[in-house]
C-alpha cells in the first residue's frame, strides 16, 4: 500500500466534511434514553475536481490508476479551515500513550484555536483541538491517540493533511466541451 499526492495540475471546489461519530443509544418503553460514546471518529466527504489541459487530464489519468481502486490512500491537503494561523509547530513536552485524551505541548509561540486539526508522526489519523490552547501544557483533544508518540515529537499544526481513501471503487469522470474540460466528483473516508 502506497500514499500519493494529489496532481498539482487540478482545481479542487466544493469539499464537504462528515465527522462520523457512532454512539450507543437505547430507549426503553418508558421513552427514557441511554447515551454512551463510543470515542470513535473518522472524517468523510466529497470533493469536486476540475481539469483543463491534456496533460493534466492523463496525470490525474495516472493518478487514479495508481490509487486502485481503495487500495491505495492519497494525502488531502485542504486550506484554510484546517490549517493553523501558527507559523512553528510545537512538539510534545512529554510522550502520549495509546488511548491518550490530552498531550503536552511544548514551543508553543501563539494561541491554536479550539476545533483545529493536527496530526501526528507515523499516524494516519487526524486529530483536533477540543479547547483554545493559549501556552504550553496539557490540552484535550478528540479521538483519543491511536498510536504512541515519543516525547519532542512534532505536532503537525501548520499543514496537516488528511491521509483519505476512496470511499467507491469505481469512480466517474465527466469529459465536457469535447473531452477540453474534466469534471469529476470524488467521495472519500479517511484512512486509518
Amino acid at each position: 500500500m502506497t500514499t500519493l499526492h494529489l496532481p498539482d495540475e487540478i482545481i479542487i471546489s466544493n469539499v464537504q466534511i462528515k465527522h462520523n461519530m457512532p454512539s450507543f443509544n437505547t430507549e426503553s418503553i418508558s421513552l427514557k434514553t441511554r447515551s454512551r460514546d463510543r470515542g470513535l471518529h473518522r472524517i468523510e466527504g466529497s470533493f469536486d475536481v476540475s481539469i483543463q489541459g491534456l496533460k493534466a487530464q492523463k496525470a490525474w489519468t495516472a493518478f487514479m490508476l495508481k490509487l486502485r481502486g481503495r487500495y491505495n490512500t492519497f494525502y488531502l491537503d485542504l486550506p484554510m479551515h484546517f490549517k493553523s494561523d501558527i507559523y512553528r509547530n510545537p512538539t510534545l513536552a512529554s510522550p502520549a500513550n495509546i488511548g491518550a485524551n490530552t498531550i503536552n505541548l511544548g514551543g508553543l509561540f501563539t494561541e491554536i484555536s479550539a476545533g483545529s486539526c493536527f496530526t501526528m508522526l507515523n499516524d494516519p489519523k487526524t486529530y483536533f483541538v477540543v479547547d483554545d490552547v493559549t501556552r504550553d501544557g496539557v490540552v484535550e483533544i478528540y479521538p483519543t491517540l491511536m498510536k504512541e508518540q515519543l516525547d519532542t515529537s512534532p505536532v503537525e499544526f501548520v499543514a496537516p493533511k488528511i491521509t483519505c481513501r476512496l470511499d467507491d471503487q469505481i469512480p466517474t469522470i465527466d469529459y465536457s466541451e469535447n473531452g477540453l474540460l474534466v469534471e469529476t466528483t470524488i467521495n472519500f473516508i479517511e484512512a486509518i
